[in-house]
């Protein structure tokens, strides 16, 4: 994580007073996979599925999150279904290639927003 401060920052917008600037973590070696599931009060469960690995130059992190509600009072129901992943490889030296993948789905019921 890195924070960007200053003049620096209206690159990443118009006024920015400042920019926290996120990384997705490396892909583990050797590789792995992990399945973290919990549920709540109201009907509220999520199960997130984080799996990755590294073979040679090349490197993946992947991770699919799966969250269900039916909400504390009438219509504030919700799912969000979300995807993301990142595939790396080395070309040479400290030359690095990135390729991110996000998706999302999202449908909540939200009379008064």
């Amino acid at each position: 994580m890195k924070i960007i401060k200053g003049p620096f920052a209206a690159l990443y917008g118009n006024a920015a007073g400042g920019v926290i600037q996120a990384y997705t973590r490396d892909a583990p070696d050797p590789p792995s996979v992990s399945l973290r599931s919990w549920v709540g009060a109201w009907g509220s469960r999520q199960s997130t599925l984080v799996g990755g690995g590294t073979s040679g130059g090349v490197s993946g992190v992947a991770g699919l999150t799966d969250f269900r509600t039916d909400g504390w009072r009438q219509h504030s129901a919700a799912t969000r279904r979300q995807f993301n992943g990142t595939l790396s490889w080395r070309a040479h030296g400290d030359d690095r290639f990135s390729l991110v993948f996000n998706a999302l789905n999202q449908d909540a019921q939200d009379p008064g927003g």
